[in-house]
């Protein structure tokens, strides 16, 4: 391994995410994104942007009901951070902010639910 990319010796970051199964005494490599999906990652947009937003807020069914919502984006006013009036509570943080959904599930993440 070398300092500049400790994920492979041969610096190829492709086999930083991986998953191994063991089934009847034969192990299996697995990359997850090949297998399960996987979202890209956008950066350095503009404030308005037309997302989709999922979460289990606190405040709706107890937790346990995965909620929705989208829309399009504005800008914090006292923060560098987008803004989506969706008003979910306490418990709904990690939650991707996805933009150009589509109707497999995939899109590209460009901030993720806090608060």
């Amino acid at each position: 391994m070398t300092a500049a990319d400790p994920a492979t010796p041969t610096g190829d970051k492709s086999a930083r995410d991986a998953w191994f199964s063991y089934t009847n005494g034969k192990v299996y490599y697995v990359d997850p994104v090949n297998a399960a999906g996987g979202h890209g990652f956008r950066v350095n947009g503009s404030y308005s942007r037309y997302v989709h937003i999922a979460g289990y807020p606190g405040d709706r069914d107890s937790g346990e009901v995965q909620w929705y919502c989208w829309g399009t984006t504005d800008r914090w006013p006292s923060a560098n951070a987008y803004r989506l009036g969706c008003n979910f509570g306490g418990g709904s943080s990690g939650g991707p902010w996805l933009e150009d959904y589509q109707p497999n599930g995939l899109g590209y993440v460009i901030s993720a639910m806090h608060g």
